[in-house]
Parts: structure tokens; C-alpha cells; sequence
């Protein structure tokens, strides 16, 4: 009967009316389990076919039966959001609050009793406003549910709709109570978790604009912080979110204010390097020189968060500073110098900065050769008499590049120089 009982199965999983009706006929035991502990039912239910659940259920199959981890077709059918499924079941005897081994119950997805918690607090509704099933999140309100319950961590059914950006849900929620002010007894946008996180902190987090902006317009305080310090503008710009970042300036939020460890938002989108923010928040009064707890401002984190792209090697070995170093970019340069650039990263074949600048004032020089002979070379080498490449090797020089750096080759930058005036430049440090 193994074959016969299978085939049961997956005529139950495609919706075979007509194949049930003839293996039942042969004798497929309605009831068997497959090797996961599922039904044709269970398969039914999983797979939406509704036309089969109900004849299935009217020739006898078991609507209790559960798989081993206590998953009834119940469970299937509230946790997929399957109404006509859920209320099928329901009509010939499910028991609603009936659980699964973790406290789960088919009541969490779709079903009544809708209070009834998890092992962690989380009711229907918080299920369903998880997963914006806006329909199941009506009917549960509609049969009493408390839309301001918290999980045993405070969230509540508007922290997931906001979460998750289901717009309905937060609309719905906030019209069966949800009132923008914190209440006794109405689930509110300003409600927060044990830790302080409200709605809004929940939908800047995550990036979500229209939630953000509807969570506003019903009265969310911009400037309500967690237990912190954190705003929900902090939020957005921890997570790089422009768009949201860029609506909370325009609604009155404190663009300067610090959390518990006194970081501004500035200070948040220099430590990321995202200068997009930054320029933002710059544009909107944010201020360069506030100290954090430690006397950081944000332009000391951006330059600590510079310096490691700065230096960051291409496949070759190569660094930005010393790229620009071989093509004689003085002032791309000197500009990757202010910013803290490494002058003495070698490159794949050990060469540093210096090594390029040198070789590269060699060539120059050997165009000029007759002319170079001939010039007048001043004791303190005064930028304003040096050729372009020449003044790179003083300034890299003067900037701390060494010379005492040897390449794959074992040769000192000094061994490059076949020109006099870096000669003298040289022999002059």
C-alpha cells in the first residue's frame, strides 16, 4: 500500500480530484504520513487546494492529526493566509487553540482566542501585521485583538507593519487606536519597546519613506530617542538611507543632537564614510566640531575612515597616492597627503612612491638633458626654480617619504636618480 498512499499525496499536492476519489476507492489510507509526518491533507492545505481540503475532510480525514513538530492543517492554513482554507477547517471541529511544540498555535496566523501569546509574546496580530496581511489583521482587531500588546521585548504590531513598510497595516493599525501620542490603554505611534525604539525608529531603519512619512503626518516625535540617545534620524543615517535621511531634516529634527556616547548624526555618516549624508547634514547646520565622548568630532572619524580606503591596494599593489604618483599628479597628490595617505606602501615590486617620483623625473630630465646641465641649482631648492617633476620628489620628501626603502631589486630610491638636481636634492636631506 506504500505506492498506492504516495500517489495519495501527490494527487492531494496537484489538486486531482478525480485520482483521490479512485486511490481512496483502491484503498490509500487517508490518514497515512509521508517521511516529514505530513497528510494528503497537511498537502492540501500547504499546496491551496481548496476543492480537495474539503473533500478530503468529508471522507474522513483527521483535521488533528499533526505532523511531528505538532503542525496541524490548521496551522498550514492560518500561517499561509488562507481564509477559506482556515475557516473549511474550522467549520468541522479544528481545535483553535490547539499548539505546536513551541507554543505556536494556529490562532497566531489567522484564528480567534486572538490574544493568545507565544513562549516569546508574540500574538496573531503581531504575526499578521509581520507579514502585512492586512485582511487577517482586520479580522483579528475585529474579534478583540489588543493592538497595542507587546511582545515580551515591547514590540508591537505597528513596530513589525513599520518594520516591514506594510503602509496598510500601519494605516489600519493607527485607525483602530494606534494614536500618535503614548496612552494607557490605545497602541500608539510613540509607544516604545522596553529599550525606548518606536514605529518611526523601526521604518528610518529600515529606509521605509512612505511609512516614515505617514507615521509623521499622524504625530511620531522626530526627536524621541531610544534609551540611547539614538533619534530616528540616527537611525536612517546609520543605515545609509538618503532618502529618509533627507525627509527627517525637513521636519523639525534636531540635526545636532547626540546619543549616549554624544554621536551626531554627522558624526554617524563620517565614521561610514558616506559622504552623500555628510553633505546633507552639512547643508542643514550640522556642525563639524562637536565632540563626541571621547573629544572625537566628526571630520577626526571621516579621516580615520578615509585613511583605510585611502590606502587600500589595487590588484597590483598599488595605492591611489602612488598612482598618482607615476602619472606626476602633484596636486591629486598633495591632496592624498593632507588626508593622511601612506608615502611608503610598496607596491608588487617593492617600489614606494619616492622610487616613482624619481624614475619618473629621470625621464623628464633626459628631454631636457642639455638645459638641465646647465642650470643653476640654489642651496634650498626653492619650488619656484624646479621643474613640475622635481618638485614632486622635494614635496615627497619634505613629507616623509623614505629613502632608505629598497625594491624587489634591492635598489634605493638614490639609485634612480641619474639627474643632478635630484642627485642634490637628495644628498641635501
Amino acid at each position: 500500500m506504500e505506492d498506492i498512499n504516495q500517489q495519495l499525496h501527490e494527487a492531494a499536492r496537484r489538486g486531482k480530484i478525480k485520482s483521490i476519489k479512485k486511490l481512496l476507492k483502491k484503498g490509500a489510507d487517508i490518514n497515512q504520513t509521508d517521511q516529514d509526518g505530513n497528510t494528503p491533507l497537511h498537502m492540501a492545505v500547504q499546496y491551496g487546494q481548496e476543492n480537495v481540503i474539503e473533500y478530503l475532510i468529508n471522507y474522513g480525514a483527521d483535521v488533528e492529526k499533526a505532523t511531528p513538530d505538532g503542525q496541524t492543517p490548521l496551522h498550514i492554513a492560518a500561517a499561509l493566509e488562507r481564509l477559506q482554507a482556515t475557516k473549511v477547517i474550522l467549520s468541522h471541529g479544528a481545535e483553535v487553540n490547539k499548539e505546536k511544540d513551541d507554543g505556536w498555535t494556529a490562532l497566531h496566523g489567522a484564528a480567534q482566542n486572538v490574544n493568545k501569546e507565544k513562549d516569546d509574546g508574540v500574538t496573531a496580530l503581531h504575526s499578521a501585521a509581520y507579514n502585512g496581511h492586512i485582511d487577517v489583521t482586520k479580522y483579528l482587531i475585529s474579534q478583540g485583538a489588543e493592538v497595542n500588546k507587546g511582545m515580551d521585548d515591547g514590540w508591537t504590531a505597528l513596530h513589525s507593519a513599520a518594520h516591514n513598510s506594510h503602509i496598510d497595516v500601519t494605516k489600519y493599525l493607527i485607525s483602530q487606536g494606534a494614536e500618535v501620542n503614548k496612552g494607557k490603554d490605545d497602541a500608539e505611534v510613540n509607544k516604545g519597546k522596553d529599550d525606548g525604539w518606536t514605529a518611526l525608529h523601526s521604518a528610518a531603519k529600515s529606509g521605509h519613506l512612505n511609512v516614515t512619512k505617514y507615521l509623521i503626518s499622524h504625530g511620531a516625535e522626530v526627536n524621541k530617542d531610544d534609551k540611547y540617545g539614538s533619534t530616528a534620524v540616527h537611525s536612517a543615517v546609520q543605515e545609509g538611507h538618503f532618502g529618509v535621511t533627507k525627509y527627517l531634516l525637513t521636519q523639525g529634527i534636531n540635526v545636532n543632537i547626540g546619543d549616549r556616547n554624544g554621536y551626531t548624526p554627522l558624526h554617524i555618516a563620517a565614521m561610514n564614510g558616506d559622504l552623500d549624508i555628510v553633505k546633507v547634514l552639512l547643508e542643514e547646520g550640522a556642525l563639524v566640531d562637536v565632540q563626541d565622548a571621547h573629544g572625537q568630532t566628526p571630520m577626526h572619524l571621516f579621516l580615520k575612515k578615509i585613511n583605510g580606503i585611502l590606502d587600500h591596494r589595487d590588484d597590483e599593489a598599488l595605492t591611489a597616492i602612488y598612482l598618482a604618483t607615476q602619472n606626476g599628479y602633484t596636486q591629486v597628490v598633495e591632496s592624498l597627503v593632507s588626508y593622511g595617505a601612506s608615502l611608503n606602501i610598496q607596491s608588487h615590486d617593492g617600489k614606494t612612491c619616492l622610487h616613482e617620483a624619481i624614475i619618473l623625473s629621470d625621464h623628464t630630465s633626459r628631454k631636457e638633458q642639455t638645459k638641465a646641465r646647465h642650470q643653476q641649482i640654489s642651496e634650498d631648492f626653492s619650488q619656484h626654480e624646479l621643474s613640475p617633476d622635481k618638485t614632486l620628489v622635494l614635496y615627497l620628501l619634505e613629507h616623509g617619504a623614505k629613502l632608505d626603502i629598497k625594491d624587489g631589486q634591492g635598489k634605493l630610491p638614490v639609485h634612480y636618480a641619474n639627474n643632478e638636481v635630484i642627485r642634490q636634492i637628495i644628498f641635501s636631506r
